[in-house]
Order: structure tokens, then sequence, then C-alpha cells
């Protein structure tokens, strides 16, 4: 589709109406409706979406590591040889033996030396040999349940008598970045608030700017007869249609880059077998929005007309 098809499409989109004795159109302003509601739904899309990667990226931190704890117990080299304590392999066979006595906790591993040295690689540079060349700690990854999660402290009294034995509670940090992620995701909520009163308010400007214009045409239709309803329903319905077809066209321009985002985010925010959600998300996100859009700037507009309305009976 060439440039001049498509100013032709939005020609056509943004003017064509069903007949209305009164229209939203004799205003400046209201000519450029169709294109302001466009720009509007895009924004309300990119920031829907955003609000649910949020959601979804701290949903799967919380529900994937925030029950995993992290135990390290330090080489202690010279302890060892002094005879002062045992030796480093006997302490991490100890303390996984202790572990397996908990109910509580289940998925215990003790890591490799070369999984170890992997781990802190990125740290040291390439090329450096961490584990023939460092004294490196037992790592020991396991999953705790019940109130272990929120209060490792029970453990580490258990594990009090294990030389050079240290806890890593992952609850303790993912709390502290679903904290985080919870007031972005509120700031998104937010932003997608103002976007909603700023929509509203565009809609009542070019309503009061409509029915100004038009006053005399209303003042006559009501002495031959019409109810408020009937001038209600004139800006409720071209209002509705123009935020329908602007949504709808924002939809459509949006959907291809939607699908191309959400395939990018998809293995940060989405387990495996789980990427549904997003699919169906983005697909419900395309049709709702432009109907939510709609109904507000239809309901707004025959708000400002019933609220001409009666200033004018007062």
């Amino acid at each position: 589709m060439n440039a001049e098809k498509l100013k032709s499409l939005f020609r056509q989109m943004s003017f064509a109406m069903p007949r209305c004795d009164l229209s939203l159109e004799t205003a400046d302003c209201g000519q450029w409706l169709f294109h302001a509601i466009f720009l509007c739904t895009l924004l309300a899309h990119m920031t829907c979406l955003a609000a649910f990667s949020l959601e979804a990226y701290s949903h799967r931190w919380k529900s994937g590591v925030g029950n995993q704890m992290t135990i390290l117990i330090a080489p202690l080299s010279d302890s060892v040889a002094a005879g002062k304590v045992s030796s480093l392999d006997e302490r991490a066979g100890k303390t996984i033996e202790i572990l397996r006595s908990i109910p509580e906790i289940g998925g215990i591993r003790l890591l490799e030396a070369a999984q170890t040295a992997d781990i802190i690689a990125p740290w040291l540079g390439d090329g450096f040999d961490a584990a023939s060349r460092l004294p490196l700690p037992a790592v020991i990854d396991l999953k705790a349940g019940g109130a272990l999660v929120a209060n490792p402290s029970p453990l580490r009294e258990r594990l009090k008598n294990i030389a050079g034995l240290s806890i890593d509670s992952h609850a303790s940090w993912i709390a502290k970045a679903h904290a985080i992620f919870s007031g972005l995701r509120w700031s998104v909520v937010a932003c997608l608030s103002l976007l909603a009163l700023a929509i509203s308010c565009l809609m009542i400007v070019v309503a009061r700017a409509a029915i100004a214009i038009s006053s005399r045409d209303i003042a006559i239709l009501l002495t031959c007869g019409a109810t408020d309803w009937y001038i209600m329903r004139q800006f409720l319905v071209q209002a509705g249609i123009i935020a329908a077809r602007a949504g709808i066209v924002a939809s459509a321009f949006f959907l291809p880059a939607g699908i191309a985002i959400s395939l990018l985010l998809a293995p940060a925010i989405a387990p495996a077998g789980s990427g549904w959600n997003l699919a169906l998300f983005l697909g419900a996100q395309t049709f709702l929005l432009p109907a939510a859009i709609a109904a507000l700037c239809a309901a707004t507009a025959a708000g400002t007309a019933f609220a001409f309305l009666r200033r004018q009976g007062a």
C-alpha cells in the first residue's frame, strides 16, 4: 500500500459518517479527533503490553527462584591443615545429610568445582582457570518450603556447627526486586489512567466546541420536538464510531509490532509452555482496547451534551 492509498484510507475512516443532524466535525478540532484517538490508542496498546510484561516477569522471578536457597561452605584451607576443622568434602557431606533430614527441604544439589568456576568466570576474565588456581567453596543449591522460605533462621540454627557455612536465601532479594517491579507496574497503570483522562478531556473539548457551534441547530430541533436523548445520541453515535474506527486502525498497526515484541520478550517473561498466555493477552488487548476507548468517547460525548441540555433547561 503506497502513501497515497494510506492517506486516502485515513481520510475515509476519519470523515465517512452516517447522516446526522448534528456533527462533531463542525468544530475544527473535531476534524483531527480520529488522528488524536489513533495515536492515543497506539500509546495505550504499548502501555498495556508494558504492564503485562512487568507483571509476568515479576511473577516468573517470584515463583521460579523465590523458594531457592544457596549454601556456601568456605574451604578454610589453613584451618583444615591445622586440624581445627574437617575437610571441605566432609563438611559438605554432613551438611547434605542434615538437609535431607528436614522435610521442608528438597531439590538438594551439590555443584561440581567446574560448575562453581563457571559461575564466577565472568568476574575473573577469559582464560583464568579458577577450578585449579583458586580455593573454591562448596556450593549447595536447594528448594525450601513452608515457613523456611520467609524465615531461614531455623535452618541456620541446624547448621550452625558447620564451620565456614553461610546461607543465601533468594527470597530476601527477590522480595526487593518484586517491590521494584510492583512500583513500576503501578506507575504504568497510572500512565494508562492518565491516558484515559486525556482522551476524556479531548472528547469534552471537541464535543463542547461542536455543541457551541451547533447551538442554534440544537434549539431548532428542540423546538420541533426532539428529545434530549435524540440530541445526545447524535454525539454519542459519532464519537463512538470515530473512536472505534481509530482504535481498529491503531490495533491493525500495533498488532505486527506487538507480535514481534512478544516473541522477543517471551523467553524472559514466560516459562516454557506458557507462551499462550502472552498470545491470548495480546489478542484480547487488540479487540478489547478499541472497544473500551470507543465506549469512553461515546459516553463522554453524550455526557457533555447532557450537561449542555441541563444548563439550557435551567
